[in-house]
Parts: C-alpha cells; structure tokens; sequence
C-alpha cells in the first residue's frame, strides 16, 4: 500500500480525505461563505425534488417503472429510508396541491433562478 492510502483508494477515499484536510486549511469566512452556498444549493434542490416527487406521484409514473407505489419507488429504486421517503412524499403532494409553496428566487443577483421551499 502507498504511503498515505488508506486501504479503500478505490472508494475515492483519498478524495475525500485530501478534500476534509483542505476544509480545516479554511478562514473562517470563506468556510461561513462555502457552507451558505452549500445550504441555498441543497434548499434549491430539495424543492425540485419535491416538485418532481409530487408530480410523479400525480401522474403515477411509478406505475410504469413496475412499483406498486411512490413509496416503493423512492424507498427501492432511490434508496431513500423509509422515514424521509414518506416525508418527502407527503411534501410532495402538499406541493402539488399548493404550487405557492414553491417559489422561484434569483441567485446571488444574476438573472438565473432557483426552486425553493418556502421555510
């Protein structure tokens, strides 16, 4: 083994490690900055997910993709645990039945635009 792998170099493991290293190198405020950016990303999509969810439940698709439920579907196919496929899926439906839940937003003052849950 070379000095510095660790025995899952396959896993991208090293990448990880190199990349949590780099991380503790930070300032304080570009960490603060990086970590905003990270959390408006993952609002972003976590509200596309759901918009996607709900519409697919909507129209049953699953059905297609040979499960008996949305359930099913997100907990089998996507891996989800059951407790946040069955969250995901009653939000969802509530976005599917209320659209204004969603919003869109600009992004940092450009003209592109992001999906987000209303908080």
């Amino acid at each position: 083994m070379k000095a510095g792998l660790s025995k899952n170099a396959s896993s991208g493991r090293p990448a990880r490690d190199a990349e949590l290293l780099a991380l503790r190198r930070l300032g304080k405020r570009k960490l603060v900055l990086d970590f905003s950016a990270l959390v408006a990303g993952d609002q972003s999509n976590t509200a596309r997910m759901l918009a996607y969810i709900g519409e697919i439940d909507r129209r049953r698709l699953y059905l297609e993709q040979a499960y008996p439920s949305m359930f099913a579907f997100c907990t089998k196919r996507f891996r989800m645990s059951e407790a946040i496929a069955a969250k995901r899926i009653r939000a969802g439906r509530t976005a599917c039945r209320f659209p204004c839940i969603l919003v869109w937003r600009p992004v940092h003052g450009g003209a592109a635009t992001r999906f987000q849950a209303l908080s």
